[in-house]
C-alpha cells in the first residue's frame, strides 16, 4: 500500500502533473529536464523480456509501485516528510525504508550509478550506470539482472573469446588485450597481436571495416564493455568447459562435460576388478634410511560389492647410489595381479572377469596376453582411455601418441575409496597434507628430529635404541595402523553406495528382549516364537529396522563363487626366468634344498627368514643339495614355485608357519609333518638294506630261542605244547592233535624217500 500525499492541499500540483505530463523542478531536485521524469515503467520489448512479473517474482508490479511513490515524493514540497510517511506505511518491505527511498529517488532523478561515483572517475560496468529517468535503476539486480542491449558483431565476440582463452589466468586480462589491440589499431591504423611465439598483424578490427570509434565515455567501442562481451560470449558457448579446455587441456576440462554413469544393479559378482596405485599422504621411517618417503601400493576394487578386497603396500626407499627413490615397478604390478588370481580368484564361467587398469605402471601387454591364455579367456583386460590429445589445432599434443595420462573416471569407485582412505589416514603422524599448499608447516621440523634420532640410534646399543620415541611411524607401525583403517572402511555400514537397496544388500533386524537380532538369528528360535516376533514387528515399526550390509559382508557372501588360478602358472605370469626370485649368494641365482627346506631371506618381504617345505608336484620330498630356480610372490608368500634347469615346474612348496611356543596343537601338527617326512626319506633306505634287516631279525630270533631253551630246558615245540595244554581255549587240544598228525604224516613221507 502507498500513502496518497496528493490529496487535499496538494490538489493544484496534482492538476499541474496531469495537464503537463511533468513537473517543474522543486528547489532540492537536481536539474533534470521535465520531459524525462515520466514516473512510468517502460513498455519496450527488452523490459518485458527481462523483468519478470510472476507470482513468485512480481518485479514489474513492484517497480510500478516504486515509481508511484517517487512521483509522490517528487510532487511533495516536503520530500523528507513524504519519504518518512511512505516508509512507515510500507514498514517491513524490502527496499522501502526511508534511506532506500532517498537513494532511489536521487538515482532516478539525477542518474549515475548505484555507488554514487563521481562521473569522471566511475569504474562501474555500463549495465550499472543509469541515465535520469531510467526505471532500470529501481530493479532489484539480484532478482532480475540487467543486460546490455548493445549487440556487437559476431567476429568481435569471437576475437574477445580468443583473447580471453589465450590468457591462462582470467577473462579480464584477455579484455585488456582486446582493448590494447583496439587502441593500437586506432592510433597506427594496424595492430599486432602475439600469442605464444606467433605474431599476427591486424589491419581491421575483427567484425569491423577499419577501427570503430569509442563510445560516449571513450573507454571502448560501443557495446564492447567487459560485462557485455562476456554475456554475449556465453550465448555463443563460452563456458567453463571451453575455457578450461583452451587454458589447461582435455583432462582438466573433463569435469565440466557430460559424464557417463554406470550402475551396479544387475552386475554379476566379480564381473569387474579395478586396479590402481596410490601414494599415501604419510611419511614413514625405514631402518638406516636418511630420507623419509611416502608408502605406495596397489589396490583392487570389486565393482558389485564396493570392497577393496586386496591391497599391496610397499615402503618407498631411497637409493643413495642412484640418488632417486625406488617407486613401484612393473614387477610389483605383476606380483599384485598374481596375488589376486591365486589368492582370491576370478569368475570361471562365460561371464568372466574384467581387469580394468590404466596405462602407467600397468602398461604391460605381455602380462595381459598371458592372463587371457592361462585363464582360457575368462579374464579380459580392459584399459581406461587416455588424455593425450590437444584441445584444438592451435596447441601442441600434451604427450606422444599412445602415452597420455589414463582416464581416472573409468575407476570412479576406486578413486572415491582413495579419498576415504586418505581421510582415515589423516590422523597418523607424518602428514604431508592434501597438496603442497596444505602441507603442515611442522613436517620439516618433524623430519629433522626423526633424522637426528636415526643417527643417534646408530650409535646406541640395540636395547637402548629401541627405547627412543620417534616423531614418525616406522614401517611395521604404519602397516599395522593402515591395515586396521582399511578394515574399518571395508566393514562400514554407514555408506551410500549406489544401487545398494536395489541389489538387495540389506539386512532386517528385530528388537527382541532389548537386543537386536538378525534374520539369521531368528532361524535358531522356536517357530512359534519366531512367528510372534515377526507379527509384532509388522504391527510396530519400532521393533525392526533395515541396515545396509558392509562391502566386506557382500564380498564374503559371494567369495566362494570364485576360482583360484593354479600356482603352476606363476612363472609365465612373472615373465619367465626374468621374474624368478634370485639368490644373491649364488652365481646362477638358484636355491638349494637344505634339511628338506628352502630358506629365503628378503628384507623387502620381511625381516624373518622364509621357510618352505621342499616337495615336488606329487607331494614327495625334494632331495637335499639339489638346486632349483625359485619363483616367489612377495605379496602372497604362501607358496614357492620351484623349476628345473629347463624352467619346468617341478614342485609347489608350501610355506612353513612356525607355531607359538605355547601352541601345543600347532607343535604336534608340525611334529607329525616331520615324522611323515622322515618316513618317506627312510622308505628307499630300508628297501636298499632289506637283506641286512632280514639277517638281523633272524639272528635276534635265534638268540632269543637259545636264551629261552636254556632257561626252561624245553625246545620251542615243547614250550608250545605246554602252552596249548595250559590254555583255557577248549579247541587248543584239537589243534594240537591236528598238528601232531601233520607232523607224523610228514615224517612218514620222509622215511619212504630212497
Amino acid at each position: 500500500m502507498i500513502h496518497d500525499l496528493e490529496a487535499g492541499g496538494n490538489a493544484s500540483s496534482q492538476g499541474a502533473w496531469e495537464s503537463a505530463g511533468a513537473v517543474a523542478n522543486p528547489p532540492d531536485t537536481p536539474g533534470t529536464p521535465a520531459s524525462i521524469l515520466t514516473f512510468t515503467p517502460p513498455t519496450d520489448a527488452a523490459w518485458m523480456e527481462q523483468i519478470p512479473n510472476t507470482r513468485e517474482n512480481p518485479m514489474r508490479r513492484e517497480v510500478a509501485e516504486l515509481l508511484r511513490a517517487l512521483r509522490q515524493i517528487h510532487l511533495s514540497p516536503n520530500k523528507a516528510l513524504a519519504r518518512r510517511q511512505i516508509a512507515a506505511v510500507n514498514f517491513g518491505r524490502r527496499g522501502w525504508n526511508e534511506a532506500s527511498l532517498r537513494r532511489k529517488y536521487e538515482l532516478y532523478v539525477g542518474g549515475g550509478c548505484k555507488r554514487r561515483c563521481v562521473p569522471s572517475a566511475c569504474t562501474c560496468p555500463e549495465n550499472q550506470r543509469f541515465s535520469p529517468g531510467d526505471a532500470w535503476c529501481l530493479v532489484d539486480q539480484a532478482r532480475a539482472p540487467r543486460q546490455e542491449s548493445e549487440r556487437v558483431p559476431y567476429a568481435t565476440v569471437q576475437f574477445f573469446m580468443a583473447c580471453a582463452e589465450s590468457n591462462q589466468r582470467n577473462d579480464l586480462a584477455g579484455h585488456r588485450e582486446f582493448l590494447r589491440v583496439w587502441r593500437e589499431g586506432r592510433a597506427q591504423g594496424r595492430a599486432f597481436r602475439q600469442v605464444g611465439t606467433a605474431t599476427t598483424e591486424l589491419k581491421d578490427f575483427p567484425g569491423y571495416h577499419g577501427w570503430p570509434e569509442p563510445a560516449w565515455h571513450g573507454k571502448h567501442p560501443e557495446g564492447c564493455s567487459y560485462d557485455n562481451l562476456r554475456a554475449q560470449a556465453r550465448r555463443l558457448g563460452a563456458d567453463n568447459y571451453t575455457k578450461t579446455l583452451a587454458r589447461i587441456g582435455r583432462q582438466a576440462a573433463s569435469q565440466h562435460r557430460l559424464k557417463v554413469f554406470t550402475t551396479r544393479v544387475g552386475l554379476p559378482f566379480a564381473a569387474q576388478y579395478q586396479f590402481d596405485d596410490h601414494e599415501f599422504n604419510v611419511k614413514i621411517r625405514w631402518p638406516d634410511q636418511q630420507r623419509f618417503l611416502r608408502p605406495r601400493g596397489f589396490f583392487v576394487y570389486e565393482r558389485l560389492s564396493g570392497s577393496v578386497f586386496a591391497q599391496f603396500v610397499k615402503p618407498t626407499l631411497w637409493d643413495a647410489d642412484l640418488s632417486k627413490k625406488e617407486a613401484l615397478k612393473l614387477s610389483d604390478f605383476r606380483h599384485a595381479v598374481c596375488a589376486v588370481l591365486m589368492g582370491q580368484g576370478y569368475r570361471n564361467d562365460p561371464t568372466g572377469t574384467q581387469f580394468v587398469w590404466e596405462h602407467g605402471t600397468a602398461n604391460d601387454d605381455t602380462l595381459a596376453e598371458v592372463i587371457e591364455r592361462v585363464t582360457r579367456g575368462r579374464v579380459a583386460i580392459v584399459r581406461s582411455g587416455r588424455f593425450g590429445r590437444r584441445a584444438h589445432d592451435g596447441q601442441y599434443d600434451p604427450s606422444t601418441p599412445g602415452h597420455g595420462r589414463g582416464n581416472f573416471r573409468r575407476k570412479a569407485g576406486l578413486e572415491s575409496y582413495f579419498n576415504l582412505l586418505d581421510n582415515a589416514h589423516a590422523l597418523l603422524a607424518g602428514q604431508t597434507g592434501l597438496n603442497r599448499d596444505r602441507s603442515p608447516e611442522q613436517l620439516a621440523g618433524a623430519e629433522r628430529e626423526a633424522l637426528a634420532l636415526v643417527r643417534l640410534a646408530q650409535t646406541l646399543p640395540p636395547e637402548q635404541a629401541a627405547q627412543l620415541v620417534h616423531p614418525l611411524l616406522s614401517w611395521p607401525e604404519f602397516a599395522a595402523a593402515s591395515a586396521e583403517l582399511a578394515r574399518a572402511i571395508d566393514t562400514r555400514r554407514d555408506h551410500e553406495l549406489e544401487g545398494w537397496e536395489s541389489c538387495g544388500f540389506t539386512e532386517v533386524r528385530y528388537l527382541v528382549g532389548g537386543e537386536w537380532m538378525s534374520e539369521g538369528d531368528l532361524q535358531h528360535l522356536d517357530p512359534d516364537r519366531r512367528a510372534i516376533i515377526l507379527g509384532r514387528a509388522r504391527e510396530d515399526s519400532r521393533l525392526s529396522n533395515v541396515l545396509r550390509l558392509s562391502p566386506r559382508e557382500v564380498w564374503t557372501r559371494h567369495a566362494t563363487e570364485l576360482t583360484r588360478l593354479d600356482w603352476r602358472h606363476l612363472p609365465d605370469l612373472l615373465g619367465g626366468e626374468a621374474g624368478a626370485h634370485r639368490n644373491p649368494q649364488h652365481p646362477d641365482g638358484t636355491y638349494a634344498v637344505r634339511a628338506g627346506q628352502f630358506e629365503i631371506e628378503d628384507s623387502a618381504i620381511g625381516s624373518d627368514t622364509l621357510r618352505f617345505d621342499a616337495i615336488n608336484l606329487d607331494g614327495r620330498r625334494l632331495f637335499n643339495g639339489e638346486r632349483y630356480l625359485c619363483y616367489l610372490n612377495p605379496f602372497l608368500p604362501t607358496t614357492l614355485v620351484v623349476c628345473d634347469a629347463q624352467n619346468r615346474v617341478v614342485g609347489l612348496c608350501p610355506a612353513v608357519a612356525a607355531p607359538s611356543a605355547l601352541d601345543a596343537a600347532g607343535i604336534a601338527r608340525r611334529m607329525g609333518q616331520v615324522a611323515r617326512w622322515e618316513t618317506e626319506a627312510r622308505t628307499d633306505l630300508n628297501a636298499r638294506h632289506a637283506a641286512e634287516a632280514a639277517h638281523i631279525a633272524a639272528v635276534r630270533e635265534h638268540n632269543a630261542e637259545v636264551r629261552e631253551q636254556s632257561a626252561t630246558g624245553l625246545t620251542k615245540a615243547q614250550r608250545q605244547t605246554v602252552a596249548d595244554l595250559q590254555a583255557p581255549d577248549p579247541d587248543a587240544w584239537a589243534r594240537r592233535q591236528a598238528r601232531l598228525s601233520r607232523q607224523a604224516e610228514q615224517a612218514g613221507k620222509l622215511s619212504q624217500e630212497p
